[in-house]
């Protein structure tokens, strides 16, 4: 079973209830506030993570991630819309991608 560990929200752990889906909506399972200004429709990057482990892992960038690769460092993905797959992920929330009611360390 996949795991995802958000390292700067303290390391947080959770185990990937479906790994057909987005590394987002496994994230909103596990009720974390995380960002996604346009719906999770891969418009405007604001649910972007830094991959820090697992990167080689997760399936190749798809259509609307190639759309705004300008806008990504190349270990970052957009949640909204890389499926999880079997990958074991280290997350980083990038500093332009995070809530001001979350403390961030880690």
């Amino acid at each position: 079973m996949a795991s995802i560990k958000i390292k700067n929200m303290n390391g947080f752990s959770l185990k990937v209830n479906n790994n057909s889906e987005s590394i987002l909506k496994n994230i909103q399972e596990n009720n974390i506030d995380w960002m996604f200004a346009c719906g999770g429709k891969g418009k405007c990057t604001t649910c972007r993570a830094e991959i820090i482990e697992g990167l080689e892992q997760l399936p190749p960038p798809n259509e609307a991630e190639l759309a705004k690769a300008d806008r990504l460092l190349p270990n970052e993905r957009l949640t909204c819309q890389t499926i999880i797959g079997d990958s074991d992920l280290v997350l980083r929330v990038p500093t332009p991608c995070q809530f001001p009611h979350i403390e961030y360390k880690g």
